[in-house]
């Protein structure tokens, strides 16, 4: 339930280093990740000075190790499995691989939880 809340995408690392890149246009610095009990996941993200919404799900798998999550971009719709790195009520790091090989690793900071809510 630690997941469950209004997130915001705070720093981006690409194979170690700090990055202004992003995996996809939807996963930028700075966007928020609102996660339901429903599965459902909100992400407000930002190109320019047009802000942009996005709808998908998520779930946990691998023994909630992994951080399955169905979104759309722009262009196209994605699945990601993100491992989860760190978990925390105020703080939360995701590794992805792409198909590159490059290593990403999202750090997100809560802006509101949504534990002790019915949403």
């Amino acid at each position: 339930n630690r997941i469950r809340g209004f997130w915001e995408l705070c720093s981006i690392s690409k194979n170690g280093e700090n990055t202004n890149e992003t995996p996809s246009d939807v996963e930028s610095k700075e966007g928020t990740w609102e996660f339901y009990r429903t599965h459902t996941l909100l992400i407000t993200y930002y190109n320019g000075a047009s802000t942009l919404k996005s709808e998908g799900s998520w779930e946990f798998s691998e023994n909630k190790e992994n951080l399955d999550l169905h979104f759309t971009t722009r262009y196209a719709s994605l699945d990601r499995s993100y491992e989860i790195v760190k978990l925390t009520t105020k703080e939360m790091k995701l590794r992805y691989v792409d198909k590159a090989g490059d290593r990403w690793i999202l750090t997100f900071s809560i802006l509101q939880s949504f534990n002790g809510y019915a949403y």
